[in-house]
């Protein structure tokens, strides 16, 4: 995971892990064909129009950390490691901690490589996760089994990504320290300095595309300052409102708040497409692949082959 070229324009990088294998992963990627990072001017981000002006006239209230979780002990799927790789190379924060529950080991006890490589380039830090919610337990055992038996590629062995114990971490994680909050199936594209100087309360993934889902916007991309007032409100909402059956989502990893909320304090970030399926969006803004649907490994190397980078 070391860099074969640097300067100021751009990275070159050859997708291995620290013992110039793959093993047993599948990305559809030439191992010889490195991938290009390269970075790219802020004004040049796709933006609402009033965003981006209220972004320029911000000062940078937002920490320079990135914040990643791994749950479960599961072997980190190269494509995963893909999206540490990006926000290691392109986002250079200052800050970097890829949190996590268990270590992924196999079946011998032996770290994964794709994690040992991830924890290279991000500052691995043990957290505990949330059991309860309002005094009351996330979910039944039995609703976590079935639920993970359908999504089988999804990002912990235990569930929790169905069941909200994610997104709570991510809200709690948000309010102590701030900074960015990024799913590890989101590979960065472009540099998000221009969302970092912007004076908005919150930056959060939404889009038309959620409406019909209860105006719904994505926790898989998060940004904002230390106990910014919105993630403070999305927190109490949900623990006013949890209910097992009702605010899991089970295909998705995405927390129910209103557009309409979201709108309100400042949402900069306005994905094309679903945020949770296996297309390229346009170049400029965040590309997701679904970490609560199934996984496409292809989907990294057609991205690519449209954008010739990352």
């Amino acid at each position: 995971g070391r860099p074969t070229t640097h300067d100021d324009a751009h990275m070159t990088m050859h997708p291995r892990d620290p013992r110039g294998k793959t093993q047993g992963v599948h990305t559809g990627i030439s191992k010889s064909s490195p991938l290009e990072f390269a970075t790219v001017d802020p004004a040049e981000l796709t933006a609402l129009p009033e965003d981006a002006a209220r972004c320029r006239r911000g000062g940078r209230p937002v920490p320079s950390i990135v914040h990643q979780i791994w749950l479960g002990g599961w072997k980190m799927m190269y494509a995963k490691l893909l999206s540490v790789m990006s926000v290691h190379y392109l986002l250079r924060p200052e800050r970097h901690v890829l949190l996590y529950d268990t270590v992924p080991v196999d079946g011998k006890g032996v770290e994964w490589p794709e994690w040992r490589c991830a924890c290279l380039l991000a500052r691995c830090e043990r957290t505990t996760v949330p059991l309860s919610i309002a005094g009351r337990g996330f979910d039944d055992e039995a609703r976590v089994r079935q639920t993970y038996a359908k999504l089988r590629y999804a990002s912990d062995a235990l569930g929790r990504c169905a069941n909200s114990q994610l997104d709570l971490l991510r809200l709690e994680t948000l309010s102590q320290h701030g900074g960015l909050v990024l799913d590890l199936d989101v590979v960065v594209l472009r540099s998000l300095d221009a969302y970092h100087r912007c004076a908005a309360d919150a930056v959060v993934g939404w889009g038309p595309q959620l409406s019909p889902r209860g105006g719904q916007v994505s926790s898989g991309v998060l940004i904002g300052r230390p106990h910014a007032h919105f993630y403070a409100s999305w927190r109490r909402r949900l623990l006013r409102g949890y209910d097992a059956g009702r605010t899991d989502f089970g295909r998705s990893c995405a927390l129910g708040m209103w557009t309409g909320m979201a709108k309100e304090r400042g949402v900069l970030i306005h994905p094309q497409g679903w945020g949770h399926r296996q297309r390229v969006h346009r170049a400029g803004s965040l590309t997701a692949a679904p970490s609560c649907t199934w996984w496409r490994p292809s989907f990294v190397s057609r991205s690519v082959r449209a954008h010739g980078e990352l």
